[in-house]
Formats: C-alpha cells, sequence, structure tokens
C-alpha cells in the first residue's frame, strides 16, 4: 500500500502527497506529530523496521515512563 502523508497542523486531514511502494524503495521520516501518516491496504506482503532514536537529553524518558508505569 501507499504511504499517505499529511499536512502538519491545522491541515493535517489535507493530503500531501503518496508515495508508492516500489521495489527497493527507503524511506526513512519522523513517525509522530511531525509527519502525520497512514499507511493505506496492500494486497502483498510487505515490511517494515522501526527504529527508535534517544538523544543524550532525553536518553532514558520512555524507558523510565514504562520502567514505572507512569
Amino acid at each position: 500500500g501507499e504511504l499517505r502523508l499529511f499536512h502538519r497542523g491545522e491541515e493535517n486531514l489535507k493530503v500531501k502527497m503518496e508515495v508508492q511502494p516500489i521495489f527497493n524503495r527507503l524511506i526513512l521520516f519522523w513517525s509522530d506529530d511531525r509527519v502525520p501518516h497512514e499507511v493505506l491496504s496492500a494486497c502483498k506482503d510487505r515490511y517494515a523496521c522501526t527504529v527508535w532514536y534517544y538523544d543524550g537529553f532525553n536518553s532514558s524518558y520512555p524507558l523510565t515512563e514504562i520502567a514505572t508505569g507512569d
């Protein structure tokens, strides 16, 4: 399925672009409120890899939340 990207902020329901799933294509983006998106359904298998990036300032923030249950 295509990757559908939306505009940020007030226009987050307006489609900015749709990216076609072309063989051997790699797309990297922040998957938070900076890049509102959805992946449309596909007729074939597809794969995704998720990488968590922590900077030095907030390196333990998510881990602390999970560990303490806050």
